[in-house]
């Protein structure tokens, strides 16, 4: 079972990337070639407050396997969601908090 499915020049959003299954999801797809855009808001379990710094941890974890950086992104309006990815080549950050 050698063959492991890659993600070469891909870009990857992960929603809910800062915990959990889409922490666990975001890093390995980073470690399988994809860029990778940890889309966390940094709130409780119960859904209260708001912790831009949980995205970033995973981030750095990202960074620090050796995975290139993106300028970080604080976006919160789809609009400029949509924006950043549709400009070429993809300039959206590697955490989008807010």
């Amino acid at each position: 079972m050698g063959d492991e499915v890659r993600f070469d020049g891909g870009v990857v959003i992960v929603t809910g990337g800062a915990g959990g299954i889409g922490r666990s999801q975001a890093v390995e797809i980073a470690r399988r070639g994809a860029r990778v855009v940890v889309n966390d808001l940094g709130g409780s379990p119960r859904g209260g407050g708001a912790d831009p710094s949980m995205a970033q941890a995973v981030v750095d974890e990202i960074v620090a396997s050796g995975v290139k950086r993106w300028p970080a992104a604080r976006v919160f309006r789809p609009r400029k969601v949509r924006n950043r990815l549709s400009t070429p080549p993809c300039r959206c950050g590697a955490a989008l908090t807010d």
